[in-house]
């Protein structure tokens, strides 16, 4: 028997029982034709499971040795089913952000030293656009300093922002009004594109 669990966007993913009662996690990857990326992250889940320390479901192989196996027309793999287990759905509240900064900080590192892993170099101009991002960090900015009130997490990012604006207008040597971030008492600036 077979439930479908209304989670995951680019496989559908089931909870399976067997003869015995055990459950498993099934996941059938739609697209046949990134059958080689989703081998990659299956490789990558196994290695941080092997890695300790990070809450990763164990992957099975097939008969074959495969983590991927075909059965009936479908490309699957099964992994342990993590019986009650908090996940994202459930809203991060409270200790639970805390906890996800641990986990993925530990999962980050682990990956990090993964034979799977293959950084590239690219221009970051070639990976985004730069003007949008420019205008996205402008609009940002604005929008922190209409704000009336702030919790603790908005002000630091709002220094955050402010001081890193106030480093790129002086590197760009664009005009500006100065003011100061009231957060950290550092030089901030305000856009040119503002006025006041």
């Amino acid at each position: 028997m077979a439930v479908r669990v209304p989670a995951g966007t680019e496989a559908d993913n089931f909870v399976a029982e067997d003869t015995d009662g055990r459950q498993w996690f099934v996941k059938v990857y739609r697209d046949r034709n990134t059958i080689d990326q989703d081998q990659s992250a299956v490789d990558l889940a196994m290695f941080a499971c092997a890695g300790g320390g990070v809450p990763v479901p164990s992957v099975h192989r097939t008969i074959a040795g495969r983590v991927i196996g075909e059965t009936q027309g479908m490309a699957l793999s099964l992994l342990d089913y993590m019986a009650e287990t908090t996940t994202a759905e459930d809203g991060l509240i409270g200790k639970r952000w805390e906890n996800v900064g641990l986990v993925l900080g530990k999962l980050q590192r682990l990956l990090a030293r993964s034979p799977s892993y293959r950084p590239s170099l690219r221009p970051a101009t070639g990976i985004i656009d730069v003007a949008r991002a420019r205008f996205r960090f402008d609009k940002l900015i604005d929008d922190y300093q209409r704000l009336d009130s702030l919790s603790s997490d908005q002000q630091w990012a709002r220094c955050i922002l402010l001081c890193n604006a106030a480093r790129w207008y002086r590197r760009h040597r664009r005009s500006s009004k100065v003011s100061h971030c009231w957060e950290c008492k550092s030089c901030t600036v305000i856009s040119p594109r503002r006025t006041c």
